[in-house]
């Protein structure tokens, strides 16, 4: 394949090789706002429409791990939970999957009780998914971020990360509740179509800690469940308090680029 053709314009040259009943090549409607790992785009493929994702470089920095994506990805879809991947190339970090016409939702929606009622039910379908997954690597994600700010010039951040270690500690010894958790649970990341709420964005999700799922969508203004102990809701602040300020300093950095126009598709 010619290198020197966008990025873009490679992945949508590869069309033949997904595994779909395409007639034609697809062609971009638009680039859909979101996620700040991706670029996504809406295609258009005689009748069909797709959404197309391209991860950029360096996303195995923050603790993206493509193929634990997929493989939830694939679960999560049969379990009417996620958008249906229908190609995947992790080496070049290309995703196609089904479009989904549905409503983003936000705070005044979410505090009705058919959104509740499904933003439960979806949590508990997703707790529920039955994956060989092994333990979510929150140790290594901490030391890695560490590692990279303090070769940024960050040495300050050594508190959080001291504070982080502590609070991982304390939730491995106590009775925190394991199970498949998104790890990015915020409003751009709910979709309700028709009676069903889907989940969007599942780069960082992995056999966790569920409470961070339930912090996550408390700061995201959701009222949490009261089944968590107030030291464990401590802890788990302590731990996103450090990875998301890491994420965005480190998502700054300059080693963040678009992906490189040689990659082949």
């Amino acid at each position: 394949m010619d290198t020197t053709l966008p990025l873009l314009e490679q992945a949508l040259a590869s069309w033949r090789k997904w595994p779909l009943a395409l007639t034609c090549q697809p062609v971009v409607s638009c680039e859909l706002p979101g996620g700040q790992s991706n670029q996504t785009f809406l295609l258009a493929a005689g009748n069909t429409l797709l959404v197309l994702r391209l991860g950029l470089a360096g996303a195995e920095l923050l603790g993206v791990d493509r193929q634990r994506e997929h493989k939830i990805l694939l679960a999560a879809a049969a379990a009417g939970l996620a958008p249906r991947p229908l190609y995947h190339q992790p080496a070049c970090d290309l995703l196609v999957t089904e479009y989904l016409d549905g409503i983003k939702p936000d705070l005044n929606l979410l505090a009705t009780p058919q959104w509740q009622n499904a933003l439960a039910r979806s949590l508990n379908a997703m707790r529920e998914l039955s994956i060989e997954l092994g333990p979510y690597p929150y140790r290594q994600q901490l030391d890695s971020y560490w590692q990279q700010l303090i070769a940024a010039g960050h040495p300050e951040f050594e508190q959080y990360y001291r504070r982080a270690v502590l609070a991982l500690e304390l939730l491995q010894s106590s009775n925190a509740s394991l199970a498949v958790t998104h790890h990015d649970l915020s409003l751009n990341n709910l979709l309700m179509v028709e009676d069903r709420l889907m989940l969007l964005d599942w780069e960082y999700a992995g056999n966790g800690y569920r409470i961070m799922d339930d912090l996550a969508l408390s700061q995201a203004g959701v009222k949490p469940p009261r089944i968590h102990s107030a030291e464990q809701w401590a802890a788990a602040q302590a731990i996103h308090e450090f990875l998301d300020k890491g994420w965005h300093l480190l998502r700054q950095n300059s080693n963040w680029q678009r992906r490189n126009q040689g990659d082949t598709f």
